[in-house]
């Protein structure tokens, strides 16, 4: 896909949705099952000019394997220097297949440093595509385990230890 490919059917569909009412934050995914970042990054600016209600959060979903520290950051530093809203929208330890690694602390450490939401992804039980993916044993919160443990509750950056009540930013 080039990136005027991107541009132009995403802005038609931002254009399309906004037409038919839908005034809520719209998420654009990376091309690419979410893995590329440069078009994401490129079109960014394009995308928030072609949105009449400027409301859209963009989706890089990490998932090559041996994928380095560097580009992560530079990514994610990429993306507040053009001001917009960067969402990690999947990663896990390895990518399909279990091709290892991707470096998921870090993921989280640096998404807290610089006020950028992730989401992790699998729940499990049951990827097909990698086992060592899933986070819980038997789809209850209850079963967490590795990996998944780690990011909802264990880790110093996890969920539990990073998440704030909407509340409690208002007192």
């Amino acid at each position: 896909m080039t990136q005027e490919q991107f541009n132009t059917r995403y802005a038609a569909v931002i254009k399309q949705l906004r037409k038919a009412g839908i005034g809520l934050p719209l998420v654009i995914d990376a091309a690419g099952w979410g893995r590329n970042e440069t078009l994401l990054l490129n079109g960014a600016e394009a995308l928030l000019q072609a949105d009449p209600d400027k409301n859209l959060i963009f989706s890089w979903h990490i998932w090559d394997s041996g994928i380095t520290t560097g580009r992560i950051s530079s990514t994610i530093d990429k993306s507040i220097q053009k001001n917009f809203m960067l969402l990690i929208g999947e990663f896990a330890p390895m990518e399909v297949k279990c091709m290892c690694c991707i470096p998921y602390h870090f993921i989280m450490e640096y998404c807290q440093q610089k006020g950028i939401g992730w989401l992790a992804r699998s729940w499990g039980p049951g990827n097909g595509d990698c086992a060592a993916m899933d986070m819980t044993k038997t789809d209850a919160f209850d079963s967490l385990y590795g990996w998944g443990k780690e990011v909802a509750e264990t880790h110093p950056f996890s969920i539990k230890n990073t998440s704030m009540r909407v509340l409690s930013l208002f007192k």
